[in-house]
């Protein structure tokens, strides 16, 4: 296998960060290569934990030795993806640090309205972007996904989503294609 760049997951909570750990580990990168941030402790919005904390991480990226690619997984709610990217961009203004751009390895997945519609979908279910299904995966296991997740590589391996896909999931594969070229 080639040398793969080290992925940097910058996510809400334990189940996007294990969804895309998993994935990332199916399509091929080393454990040892898939560097899990933190995730934000205690109360407050984890949404706003994440954007808080962009700046700093894209700074960083930036200031990588190795080719590294920053990888952030937030939940997209009822505001969608332009919603989300512009607050990233805002909470990067305010640091003084200045929006990604072209040359950032930066990729942005808002599962809207959640990651569990992306997993209901590929669960081999319809899903819709405005309900919320997270009542549908309460008690299970954050690692519980596999199935969901080897659903999506071999999707990816393909170039296929199953119609009718969400479009935030859509949207993230077409980022994935063009970051990785798979």
């Amino acid at each position: 296998m080639s040398e793969r760049a080290e992925i940097i997951l910058l996510c809400e909570d334990q189940r996007q960060q294990t969804f895309a750990r998993l994935f990332f580990e199916s399509m091929g990168w080393p454990k040892r290569k898939i560097q899990r941030l933190d995730l934000a402790q205690g109360k407050g919005s984890a949404v706003q934990s994440v954007a808080k904390r962009f700046a700093s991480e894209l700074l960083a990226q930036r200031r990588r030795h190795v080719r590294a690619w920053l990888v952030v997984i937030i939940d997209g709610d009822t505001e969608g993806p332009a919603q989300r990217e512009q607050l990233l961009r805002g909470e990067c203004t305010k640091a003084g640090v200045q929006p990604p751009g072209a040359t950032d390895n930066v990729v942005l997945c808002v599962p809207t309205r959640n990651i569990e519609t992306w997993l209901k979908y590929l669960k081999g279910d319809e899903a819709d972007e405005s309900s919320d299904y997270k009542g549908e995966f309460r008690g299970q296991r954050p690692r519980d996904c596999r199935p969901q997740v080897e659903q999506l590589a071999e999707m990816c391996r393909q170039h296929l989503l199953r119609e009718p896909a969400p479009a935030s999931l859509s949207e993230a594969c077409k980022q994935f294609r063009a970051a990785f070229v798979v």
